[in-house]
């Protein structure tokens, strides 16, 4: 089982790079202007489209360039029996007969009470999902594994059938260590941890 790109995904790309053609090309070509305009003493007003054309041909190339960096090393996942494997070509391997314990959801952080009282319902649920749609893992060797894969094609779908395979792994209701608490950050998910 292997995750893959979504028609949601490649519509969050396309508009992503139509933001960056636009606004930045634009903001840029402006500023290469107003430069020229008021301490070069010359202007480029006439070539304003094509300065906002090879800007966002540039600004856009750069993002497709490194947004599939980060998609080959980060989101692309597979699963093969118990061998879990993170990247194309795979940077991380993860052994999954060395589960010690799987966790559902993360530390929630200290703000996040605050963030609750003063913000709005879907704000909340947003923030809230992040957390409760992870899968903590735990191994043998003292590593764990934030697992959220929940926005990447065919992610909910891997992560299902790690639960169901090792579903004697799972532990309802764990109450985290503070230990655990330090390092188990949203931020952190999808890549190997330790706690040193």
């Amino acid at each position: 089982m292997k995750t893959k790109l979504t028609m949601k995904n490649y519509l969050i790309e396309f508009l992503n790079i139509a933001m960056i053609f636009i606004l930045w090309s634009a903001f840029f070509a402006g500023g290469i202007i107003y430069i020229s305009n008021n301490l070069l003493g010359f202007s480029l007003e006439e070539y304003r489209p094509f300065l906002w054309l090879i800007s966002g041909v540039v600004f856009s190339s750069i993002y497709i360039f490194y947004r599939k960096k980060i998609y080959l090393k980060n989101e692309i996942w597979e699963l093969n029996n118990n061998i879990l494997t993170k990247g194309d070509p795979v940077n991380t391997t993860f052994d999954l007969n060395k589960i010690e314990y799987m966790v559902f959801g993360l530390p929630k952080p200290k703000w996040m009470t605050f963030f609750t009282k003063f913000s709005f319902t879907s704000s909340q649920k947003i923030i809230q999902s992040l957390y409760t749609a992870s899968l903590t893992i735990k191994f043998t060797d003292n590593t764990y594994l934030i697992l959220n894969l929940f926005q990447i094609g065919n992610g909910l779908e891997l992560t299902n059938q790690i639960l169901m395979d090792y579903q004697d792994k799972i532990i309802d209701n764990y109450i985290f260590t503070e230990e655990e608490k330090n390092i188990l950050k949203i931020r952190s998910s999808n890549r190997l941890l330790r706690i040193k």
